[in-house]
Parts: structure tokens; sequence; C-alpha cells
């Protein structure tokens, strides 16, 4: 006595074999339906990356420029960042190399900045005020880029 055994994927090997002669078949048409369907998804998905990425530089532009615009409200450390930020950003069209050098330049001040500001207790904006006529020479010998 002889077993058959059905293939569990007949109906899938007929429709590709049929679809590869030109016969358009049920199977085939749910399958071009479903990979449509897939690859919009996709790139939907991959809009809704791009929003989020959006939305996030826009929230970090938003939070920079109201510490810039009033730094009474905020600690000295994120001050300092947010204007670094900002002037990292604004370097975004030079070559490479001026990019670096830039960036160099900042951290080499930031960090004398930051030295000289805790040396002397300065840590907000408010005691700075309170001590510009001490900051007055020191603004003076900074040296502009």
């Amino acid at each position: 006595m002889r077993v058959q055994y059905r293939m569990r994927f007949s109906s899938a090997i007929s429709a590709s074999a049929l679809e590869r002669k030109g016969v358009s078949s049920e199977r085939g048409d749910e399958n071009r339906k479903i990979i449509s369907v897939n690859k919009m998804l996709a790139s939907l998905q991959k809009i809704v990356r791009g929003i989020g990425a959006w939305l996030d530089e826009l929230r970090k532009a938003v939070s920079r420029q109201q510490i810039i615009e009033s730094p009474d409200d905020y600690p000295l450390s994120d001050v300092i960042t947010a204007y670094l930020d900002m002037r990292k950003d604004g370097r975004e069209t030079w070559n490479r190399y001026a990019q670096e050098k830039g960036a160099v330049h900042d951290l080499k001040d930031g960090f004398k900045a930051v030295s000289f500001l805790s040396n002397h207790e300065l840590l907000s904006h408010g005691s700075i005020r309170s001590t510009k006529c001490f900051l007055e020479p020191l603004i003076a010998s900074v040296q502009y880029y």
C-alpha cells in the first residue's frame, strides 16, 4: 500500500508556477497586496521617525533659545552649554576642518570660563552680575575669532 502525502504549500507552489507563466491567481494577487502594504508601512515608519527626530531638534532649539534669552532662570552650566551649542550650530555651513578648529577653540574657551567661574565661586548669572566690575578686565581681554 502506497501512502501519498500532500505538500503543505502546494497551493503556494502552484500559484507561483502560474504567476511565472504569466497567469494571474488569487494567491498571487493577495501576495502582491501584502507586499505593497508592507512597503507603504515601511515608508510611513520612516516618515514618522523623521518627524520624531525633527520634533526633538525643535524642542532642543527652543530650550536653548529660552536659556539664552533668560539666563537668570537657569544654572550657569546650562547657559554655557546652550551658548556653545548655538555656536556649533552656526558652523554647519563651514568645512569640516574649520568646524573642528572652531570646536577646539570653543572647548578651550569654555574650560577657561568654567575654571575661572568655579575658582571664584560664580555659579549663577546673578552672582556674575553682582561682581561685574570684577569681570570687566577679563571681558576686555577676551579674543574673538
